[in-house]
């Protein structure tokens, strides 16, 4: 049965897909969640070393081809290499999982740290997912996968560059499913809560968010995407995200939701 399933998904959203962000975290676990349906995978990243050492586990693992692009999704270029890797290859399936986030006051970061992180996560996706939905078009399947965050569902102060960034993502991702949808393309945004990602580990932990909020595991929030994937424009991954997210839309104004997000990371 799941060798059926997976044919089918395959076929889907196959032979290949590409992840932006793949080495470490969710990127991670979307690549072995896809490897393990028989999808190849091109994966991106910006540190050589650990892309390849994961590209290999992941190829022997799972007997799938993996190819890797080592690739700054800051630069220029970004957008225009990986669009190259659209071409060359049948890729049915595209994650965009990078992000930069700044924690501070809006003053603190510099003009050229602010335009960084609006390339990475907002430029950069936009400009793959355009080329993306229109080669997918053009064979009536596939799908495009943005990560965002519950940080997007309102303001955010002292993170509010990132929580913009958020809010685009998800409202561009729910409008397109709508646009694509009638063409066979499935567009999604999987918006997470705190995740334990090394990034995360390294940071928020130390300064004790974890016992304020739930932290999801990576291979969760891929899993609940891709079971989305075709059903909707967006989904909350995690039970307790989800629970909080309606709590806060159902009985919160959005005044008071921007006061709490405020409250919680000034105490960060």
């Amino acid at each position: 049965m799941r060798g059926k399933k997976n044919a089918v998904f395959t076929q889907r959203y196959g032979p290949w897909a590409l992840i932006a962000g793949a080495s470490k975290g969710i990127g991670a676990a979307f690549a072995e969640e896809l490897a393990s349906r028989g999808v190849h995978l091109v994966l991106v990243a910006r540190k050589r070393a650990d892309l390849e050492k994961f590209a290999k586990a992941v190829s022997v693992r799972f007997g799938v081809t993996t190819v890797t692009v080592v690739q700054d999704l800051a630069a220029s270029e970004a957008a225009r290499r990986l669009m190259r890797e659209l071409k060359r290859r049948e890729i049915g399936l595209v994650v965009y999982n990078a992000a930069l986030s700044f924690h501070g006051s809006f003053s603190d970061g510099t003009l050229d740290e602010q335009e960084e992180l609006f390339t990475v996560n907002c430029r950069t996706p936009l400009a793959l997912l355009r080329d993306a939905a229109s080669r997918m078009t053009g064979r009536g399947r596939g799908g495009v996968i943005l990560m965002s965050s519950l940080a997007g569902l309102q303001g955010g102060p002292f993170l509010s560059q990132y929580a913009a960034s958020k809010a685009f993502l998800t409202a561009l991702a729910e409008g397109l499913w709508y646009e694509y949808r009638p063409k066979g393309v499935h567009i999604l945004a999987c918006i997470a809560g705190a995740t334990a990602t090394p990034g995360f580990l390294e940071t928020q932990l130390k300064r004790g968010m974890n016992r304020l909020v739930p932290v999801s595991r990576p291979r969760a929030v891929a899993k609940a995407a891709l079971a989305a994937l075709g059903k909707k424009g967006s989904v909350v991954s995690g039970g307790w995200n989800k629970l909080g997210a309606f709590f806060m839309s159902r009985f919160l104004s959005r005044r008071a939701r921007v006061r709490l997000m405020g409250s919680l990371m000034r105490k960060e």
